[in-house]
């Protein structure tokens, strides 16, 4: 549920719903909220969305690797990756290629120190909200914030951005931020539960990089898909899996061969 901040977004929301490729997605129709929202410009429903629980998400993916017997945990050194007789090793390992999915990690990696990564904190909070006051039938609320629905009165509420800071340590003023932020539309009580930090491997022109090294052929990278990432997934690991196994080309806006170009 989009809840417009102004009149201006309003006008804007409402001819958007009017373009022929956008009635699948947003409806002019606004959503009734509780009091307890602040939405004098009203709100609108976004269809045919959701939320991917990236945790659950990769911790099943590493249960089913590990029982498949191609999951190692262990950590990785640079400079255990060595190219001998045509392939790639590392330690027992051999292959054709590596795929550094690092995220902000691949800041550290010596062989694409040319992509330009610009790390961006940012806080998670996990409150408590009376039920009765806010609607919990999964609906996702959003103005600039946005409410995520856990159940049993528990909702995810984020996020704000630390531009350039690696810090992942909670900051209590943080926290306050930003619920004095929620508290500009939420007017109700809320109980902070859990505060949680990360950092976004945020990236140059806001387009992913996806592709192989110039010089080091089998080094490849996937990375900088940013905020919107778990959509925009579907797109490119099809996108790149073409391009491994088909030679498929990619997209040359996420295709790192743009840095190389003269």
């Amino acid at each position: 549920c989009q809840i417009h901040p102004d009149q201006r977004t309003a006008d804007e929301w409402n001819k958007r719903t009017q373009q022929e490729e956008f009635t699948a997605y947003l409806s002019a129709v606004a959503y009734p909220l509780p009091e307890s929202v602040k939405s004098p410009y009203g709100a609108s429903n976004i269809e045919c969305c959701g939320r991917l629980d990236t945790k659950l998400y990769l911790e099943s993916a590493k249960e089913y690797l590990q029982k498949t017997q191609t999951f190692i945990e262990d950590t990785f050194r640079y400079s255990d990756v060595k190219f001998k007789n045509g392939v790639w090793n590392y330690q027992d390992f051999e292959a054709k290629g590596i795929i550094f999915c690092e995220g902000i990690m691949a800041m550290e990696n010596p062989w694409f120190r040319n992509l330009h990564f610009h790390p961006t904190g940012g806080d998670i909070l996990k409150l408590h909200v009376d039920a009765t006051i806010l609607p919990q039938q999964g609906r996702i609320l959003k103005r600039k914030q946005w409410m995520i629905p856990l159940g049993e009165e528990e909702w995810l509420v984020g996020s704000n951005f630390h531009k350039g800071n690696r810090d992942e340590t909670p900051k209590k003023e943080d926290a306050d931020l930003l619920s004095e932020q929620i508290a500009t539309w939420l007017n109700v009580p809320i109980k902070i539960i859990e505060h949680r930090r990360g950092v976004r491997p945020t990236v140059e022109g806001r387009r992913p990089y996806l592709g192989e090294h110039a010089e080091h052929k089998g080094l490849f990278i996937f990375n900088g898909l940013g905020s919107k990432g778990s959509s925009l997934v579907t797109i490119l690991a099809p996108m790149m899996a073409e391009y491994l196994i088909n030679k498929a080309p990619l997209n040359p806006e996420v295709d790192i061969e743009r840095f190389n170009a003269v």
